[in-house]
């Protein structure tokens, strides 16, 4: 292929780099866009690759608990925990429904213009 070709060569982290991302990832396993620029500076690789690094880690870590029949963690931690909230008795949360009139509903005045409502919604599993 010739070299003025548009594609991207791979980049391929050296293994000092490889240790300082071993490091940052025993820290935390998935630094926001703001964390990845940080180690990606310090560790002297181009942002997208330490993004890439870390997907790749992440997905061999979860092939190794796999493998060794251990649970694998939640894709979206939040979002798990959400749903075990939801699961709780007597769990409410709150809908923002565009100009609603329910009795259960709080006004909360909005100085940028008309009010704007709340109404508790009650979770699936909880009863009224």
């Amino acid at each position: 292929m010739p070299a003025s070709s548009s594609f991207k060569r791979r980049y391929r982290a050296t293994p000092y780099q490889v240790r300082l991302l071993d490091q940052f990832f025993a820290e935390n396993e998935t630094p926001d866009t703001l964390k990845r620029e940080h180690i990606a500076q310090y560790v002297d690789m181009p942002a997208k690759s330490v993004h890439i690094w870390f997907q790749n880690r992440r997905a061999k870590k979860n092939l190794e608990l796999r493998k060794a029949g251990k649970p694998v963690p939640p894709r979206y931690p939040s979002l798990h925990n959400f749903k075990r909230f939801l699961s709780l008795p007597n769990t409410h949360i709150f809908y923002m429904g565009p100009n609603s009139t329910s009795a259960t509903s709080a006004q909360s005045p909005n100085p940028a213009g008309p009010a704007t409502t709340f109404e508790t919604v009650s979770s699936p599993t909880a009863t009224p």
